[in-house]
C-alpha cells in the first residue's frame, strides 16, 4: 500500500534445501578386561546448521548405558565418549553401540562404536632350588600379567593349584606358601634327591589363573667324625675327642644331642684294660687297670647332626710302661756298731710316685727283719736302713731285699748287705816280784780292738773260770778286786814263781781277752848277831840279840 493507501500485491516463494548431518563411526583396540573408549563424529549437513551441542548424545534408543550380556556395558558421556567396560573373560568384538545426535534443525544423525578385545594371557614362570639335606628351601615362582595393562591381581594371595596353602608328600615333606608366593618346602630329615614339585596359581586383574611350578632338591649331607688319640703313662687315666663336623654348614652337628659310646651308653668297660666314660662335651676319659701297658681296645664315639644323621670316630689312648728305679747299699762297720744305710727309689714317671708315707718292706712284709745270730733290720718311710748286729756277729750279712710299690701298684726290689769288721780286744800281762810270804800285787792290762768297742768297764774282771778267787795248793791263793788289780798271797814258805793266774775281760760286744799276772817269790833267809854288856857288878844288864831278816824287794 502506497501513501495513497492504493494496495499493490506481489508474490514470494523459499526454496528449502535439506540439511542432513552426517556420522563417523569409531572403533578401537585393546586388551581383554581393560575398558576402551571411543567417540563417533558428527557433523552439520551445513555450517548454517551445526550440531546441536546443547542437546546430549545418547544411544539410538535415548538411553545413556547399555549392557550386553556376556559381554559387557556400554556408557556415554556428555561430551560423546562411549566407554565400553567388558567383561573380565570376553575377548572379540562386542555388539556395536550406536550413538544418536541432533542437529539445530533437530534432524538426527547416528554412527557406532566398535571396540575390539584382544586375548590376555598371563605368564609364569616355575622355580628351582637346590640345597643340603634336611634344611628348608625357598623357591618363588613368577607370574607376569599378558598385558601392561592387565598385571597379575596382587590383592588375590597365591596359592597351590587345589586352593590350599600347605601340601604334605609323605616320606618327602611340606610344601606351604606365603602371601607373597614364597614357597618354602620343609623336607623329612633323611629325605635326599627331588620331590614331586609343586603347582603354584595366580590370577590376574581379569581373573584369568596362572600356574607354575616350584621344584626343590636336596643334595645328601654326610657328616664327618675325626678320631683322636693320646699318648700316657702307665695307670695315669687320659683323655681324648674325637672332633664331629656337619657336612653342610647349615647342617651342623646337633649339640642338642649328647654324644654317646655306639651302643648309646656312657661308660664301657673292657675286662683285663680299663673304662671308658664319655662327658656331655664329647671328652671321652679311658681310667685303665693300673697294670695295663699299651694300646686298649679303642672305642667308638658317635653323634648326629641337625638331621639325625649319625656320624662316628674313634678314640685310641696308649699307655706307655712306668718302671720304677731303685739303689740298694752296702755299708761296712765295726762289730758290735749300728750301721746305717740309704736305699733309693725313683718313680718312673712324676705323675705315678710312691704312695706318700709309703715304706719299703723286707721280704716279710714288715719294716722290721730279724736274722737270728745276725741282727736286726729295720727301715723307713726314707730309705734309711738301719742295721744293729749280734755282739758276736762278724762278716757279712745275707743280701736283704726291700721292696717298694708304685702308685700303680709295680714293684720294684733293691738290696742291702753289711759288712761287719771284726774287733779283737787285747791283753797285756802283769809280773812282780818280792819277798817271800809277802803278798803280791799286779794288773794285766786291757785294751778295745777299737776306740769304738772299748773294754766294758760295767762288767768286772774275773778269772779265766769265771772265779774272783783261785786257790794254788802249795803255792797260795789269787783274788781279783773290781779294777783288776790281781792280789796273790803265798803260802809262808812258798819261794819261786807261782801257777799264773789267767784273768778276763770282756769288751762292749762281749768278746772276751784274757792275760796273765805272774808274782815271783824270792826266798828269805832271817840271820842273827850275837851281843855282849858290861856293866857294874851287881846291876843286871841286858842282852840284845838282833835277829834280821833278809829283805827282798820286788815289784807290786
Amino acid at each position: 500500500m502506497d501513501a495513497n493507501g492504493t494496495p499493490v500485491t506481489v508474490k514470494y516463494q523459499a526454496v528449502v534445501k535439506e540439511v542432513v548431518p552426517t556420522g563417523t563411526n569409531a572403533t578401537s583396540t585393546g586388551p581383554q578386561g581393560v575398558p576402551q573408549t571411543g567417540t563417533p563424529t558428527f557433523a552439520g549437513g551445513d555450517p548454517l546448521v551445526p550440531i546441536d551441542e546443547t542437546v546430549e548424545p545418547s544411544f539410538d534408543d535415548g538411553s545413556k548405558e547399555k549392557s550386553i550380556p556376556g559381554q559387557g556395558t556400554y556408557t556415554i558421556a556428555p561430551d560423546g565418549t562411549v566407554t565400553f567396560t567388558p567383561d573380565k573373560q570376553f575377548v572379540g568384538s562386542p555388539d556395536p553401540v550406536t550413538v544418536k545426535r541432533v542437529d539445530k534443525n533437530g534432524t538426527p544423525v547416528t554412527a557406532t562404536y566398535s571396540p575390539e578385545f584382544t586375548k590376555v594371557t598371563p605368564t609364569g614362570t616355575g622355580a628351582t632350588s637346590t640345597g643340603p639335606q634336611g634344611v628348608p628351601q625357598t623357591g618363588t615362582p613368577t607370574f607376569a600379567g599378558g598385558d601392561p595393562l592387565v598385571p597379575i591381581d596382587e590383592t588375590v594371595e597365591p596359592s597351590f593349584d587345589d586352593g590350599s596353602k600347605e601340601k604334605t608328600i609323605p616320606g618327602q615333606g611340606t610344601y606351604t606358601i606365603a602371601p607373597d608366593g614364597t614357597v618354602t618346602f620343609t623336607p623329612d630329615k633323611q629325605f635326599v634327591g627331588s620331590p614331586d614339585p609343586v603347582t603354584v596359581k595366580r590370577v590376574d586383574k581379569n581373573g584369568t589363573p596362572v600356574t607354575a611350578t616350584y621344584s626343590p632338591e636336596f643334595t645328601k649331607v654326610t657328616p664327618t667324625g675325626t678320631g683322636a688319640t693320646s699318648t700316657g703313662p702307665q695307670g695315669l687315666p687320659q683323655t681324648g675327642t674325637p672332633t664331629f663336623q656337619g657336612g653342610d654348614p647349615l647342617v651342623p652337628i646337633d649339640e642338642t644331642v649328647e654324644p654317646s659310646f655306639d651302643d648309646g651308653s656312657k661308660e664301657k668297660t673292657i675286662p683285663g684294660q680299663g673304662t671308658y666314660t664319655i662327658a656331655p662335651d664329647g671328652t671321652v676319659t679311658f681310667t685303665p687297670d693300673k697294670q695295663f701297658v699299651g694300646s686298649p681296645d679303642p672305642v667308638t664315639v658317635k653323634r648326629v647332626d641337625k638331621n639325625g644323621t649319625p656320624v662316628t670316630a674313634t678314640y685310641s689312648p696308649e699307655f706307655t710302661k712306668v718302671t720304677p728305679t731303685g739303689t740298694g747299699d752296702k755299708t761296712e762297720g765295726l762289730q758290735g756298731q749300728v750301721q746305717e744305710g740309704k736305699v733309693s727309689f725313683t718313680p718312673g714317671h712324676d705323675s705315678v710316685p710312691f704312695p706318700a708315707g709309703s715304706t719299703p718292706l723286707f721280704d716279710n712284709g714288715t719294716a722290721v727283719k730279724e736274722v737270728p745270730n745276725v741282727g736286726k733290720f729295720e727301715v723307713d718311710a726314707d730309705g734309711k736302713v738301719t742295721f744293729t748286729p749280734d755282739k758276736q756277729f762278724k762278716g757279712e750279712t745275707p743280701e736283704l731285699e726291700l721292696t717298694r710299690v708304685d702308685a700303680n701298684g709295680t714293684p720294684v726290689t733293691v738290696k742291702y748287705q753289711a759288712v761287719v769288721k771284726e774287733v779283737v780286744p787285747t791283753g797285756t800281762n802283769a809280773t812282780s816280784t818280792g819277798p817271800q810270804g809277802v803278798p803280791q800285787t799286779g794288773t794285766p792290762t786291757f785294751a778295745g780292738g777299737d776306740p769304738l768297742v772299748p773294754i766294758d768297764e760295767t762288767v768286772e774282771p774275773s778269772f779265766d773260770d769265771g772265779s774272783k778267787e783261785k786257790s794254788i795248793p802249795g803255792q797260795g791263793t789269787y783274788t781279783i778286786a773290781p779294777d783288776g788289780t790281781v792280789t796273790f798271797t803265798p803260802d809262808k814258805q812258798f819261794v819261786g814263781s807261782p801257777d799264773p793266774v789267767t784273768v778276763k775281760r770282756v769288751d762292749k760286744n762281749g768278746t772276751p781277752v784274757t792275760a796273765t799276772y805272774s808274782p815271783e817269790f824270792t826266798k828269805v833267809t832271817p840271820t842273827g848277831t850275837g851281843a855282849t854288856s858290861t856293866g857294874p857288878q851287881g846291876v843286871p844288864q841286858n842282852r840284845n840279840s838282833n835277829v834280821c831278816g833278809w829283805r827282798s824287794t820286788g815289784s807290786n
